[in-house]
């Protein structure tokens, strides 16, 4: 039997696992190859990748198995020993990794963020594809330009979500053009009887408006205090609540939000909702999504809010959704500019009509933009075209 092996920087409940978990069980129910998998730090989403195939976790520093079925764990640094003739646990784990990669036909890298890990794996002759989901702030924060060439040295082809991150790759860094071709994101099909068994309401009779993601600088969270104000105060908008799902309780980030709100006597029309299994039930309820991201490649967030029918307000010139949803599925608004991305959500509120056609227009939009198994399919044909 064929195998893939797939390459995870992270197995936490964000953006880029979950998409490579989507797209891994898609290859899984439709095709015949065998799944390894290789975490480069462990998360939540472990038992979701075990349950797809042989799972390994990339540690700096052994932990030894506490169970006969936990995760295969190794050092991404193993020192040679001298003068011992029974391997370690360390070195036996390395081998059996090595091994998977040595029968694999293809390797399948996800994200930029894995350039060292993938130097110190037996690549050599080795078909590696990438999947890049970074923009310039995320490439300046987690990778360098060396490693950035040794990915694109290595990689038969680079697949990009949006044509925003092919052209930043292209420009900034000289890669070829032809070698970066469109990958759809995954999009499992909503499932109406979860969402209906969802009592937890979060704000019920109010116009909901929603946030999501990881509460980082990149998306834009500080931004939200100054939008609730302007709505809240400024413009004195009644029957309004906001929701940022996802949220990391007591990080950094939290807590400087949570701060903001207060001080700004904004806290009783906030709710925050920590990474949640199940965020279908959630986006669900919401009236208008806001994306207020500096940056952001493709945001699967924006993709799960249009199949519930409900529009984005997002900045333009912030990443490639703009690509998808356009004006007449999304409202755009200037970068940066708070106060008018605070009028858009007044005004979609007001205008319920308009409202709900933008939401319809993304939800069509989505279902013409994908067909998860036309997806794979094109995917395993592009990869075994390569000699």
């Amino acid at each position: 039997m064929k195998k893939i092996v797939f390459i995870s920087h992270y197995a936490g409940r964000t953006g880029a696992p979950i998409l490579l978990l989507r797209l891994i069980e898609q290859i899984k129910i439709s095709t015949d190859y065998e799944i390894i998998i290789l975490l480069k730090t462990d998360g939540e989403l472990r038992e979701d990748f075990e349950r797809l195939g042989k799972t390994f976790i990339w540690n700096w520093m052994y932990q030894g198995a506490k169970e006969q079925n936990s995760p295969r764990r190794f050092p991404g640094r193993l020192f040679h020993r001298k003068r011992i003739t029974s391997p370690t646990k360390e070195e036996i784990c390395q081998a059996e990794i090595f091994k998977e990669i040595n029968e694999a036909s293809f390797i399948f890298n996800n994200t930029i963020a894995n350039a060292a890990l993938l130097k110190q794996l037996p690549l050599t002759g080795k078909k590696v594809f990438s999947y890049f989901h970074e923009l310039h702030l995320a490439t300046q924060i987690i990778s360098t330009r060396q490693e950035l060439m040794y990915l694109n040295e290595i990689s038969r082809k680079i697949f990009v979500p949006s044509k925003a991150v092919k052209s930043f790759f292209v420009n900034d860094y000289g890669f070829q053009e032809y070698k970066m071709p469109i990958l759809k994101y995954i999009i499992p099909k909503e499932t109406k009887s979860q969402i209906n068994k969802q009592e937890d309401k979060i704000a019920k009779g109010m116009f909901l408006v929603g946030f999501c993601g990881v509460l980082t600088w990149r998306k834009g969270y500080e931004f939200v205090p100054l939008i609730i104000q302007y709505i809240i105060k400024t413009k004195n908008v009644k029957n309004i609540h906001f929701v940022w799902i996802g949220a990391e309780r007591d990080s950094l980030e939290d807590h400087i939000l949570k701060h903001d709100l207060q001080k700004m006597q904004l806290e009783s029309y906030f709710t925050f909702l920590e990474p949640q299994k199940d965020v279908q039930s959630y986006m669900a309820q919401l009236d208008v999504f806001v994306l207020p991201s500096r940056e952001d490649a493709f945001p699967l967030v924006v993709l799960e809010a249009a199949s519930h029918g409900v529009p984005t307000v997002y900045f333009s010139d912030a990443g490639g959704i703009g690509e998808f949803l356009g004006e007449e599925a999304g409202v755009p608004v200037c970068y940066l500019n708070i106060q008018s991305m605070a009028e858009k959500i007044i005004q979609l509120k007001l205008n319920e009509e308009n409202r709900i056609s933008l939401g319809k227009r993304a939800q069509q939009k989505l279902n013409e933009y994908f067909n998860n198994a036309e997806t794979i399919k094109d995917l395993i044909e592009q990869m075994e075209a390569e000699n």
